[in-house]
């Protein structure tokens, strides 16, 4: 396992751990132990099996990245719903700061495209990132209409949004954006 994955295994963990302690009240320190920890053994252990698979290994270095970046975009959105209490446009506020996330970590981690910017891939991450906002903006609205108008309810809105994104941004990045 490279140093890298194993520093950003750890840096993830903690992250998720973060977001993780906020539902829990008794214990929720050992999530600062045990996910860390956890997220090392997982991703060493599924490169050693999936080790001649390019993309097993693309899609968990996607999945650190974007659970980095939507640990960034809870915390964000969690921040400016304190200040703020607008749903929709903070949601959208931290919705493209976790993109800008994504961008340099598919791009230089994931996809390794190392070979500059270009107009035309920033206009191709810029229409999937568009594509997953509206798809991130209008699960986190059907998730608030279907549950009830809770803190943690909301938080899990935000979770349910990024996960639905998930799938579209991989897709788009591995096979618009980044691909070689």
């Amino acid at each position: 396992m490279k140093k890298l994955e194993v520093i950003f295994s750890i840096v993830c963990g903690i992250s998720v751990a973060w977001v993780v302690s906020d539902f829990f009240i008794l214990y929720n320190w050992a999530f600062f132990i045990l996910l860390p920890l956890l997220f090392v053994v997982l991703v060493d252990a599924i490169e050693r099996i999936f080790k001649n698979t390019k993309i097993v290994g693309q899609g968990i270095r996607h999945i650190l990245t974007g659970a980095f970046a939507d640990i960034a975009d809870i915390k964000i959105f969690q921040l400016l719903f304190w200040i703020f209490p607008a749903g929709l446009t903070i949601k959208t506020i931290s919705f493209l700061a976790s993109a800008v996330i994504k961008y340099f970590g598919n791009k230089i981690w994931v996809f390794n495209k190392n070979d500059g910017h270009s107009i035309k891939e920033a206009s191709q991450f810029l229409f999937v990132t568009i594509i997953g906002l509206i798809i991130n903006v209008s699960s986190f609205y059907c998730a608030t209409l279907l549950l009830p108008n809770t803190k943690i309810y909301t938080e899990i809105s935000v979770i349910f949004a990024l996960l639905v994104t998930a799938i579209w941004n991989f897709l788009g990045y591995k096979l618009i954006v980044f691909k070689k």
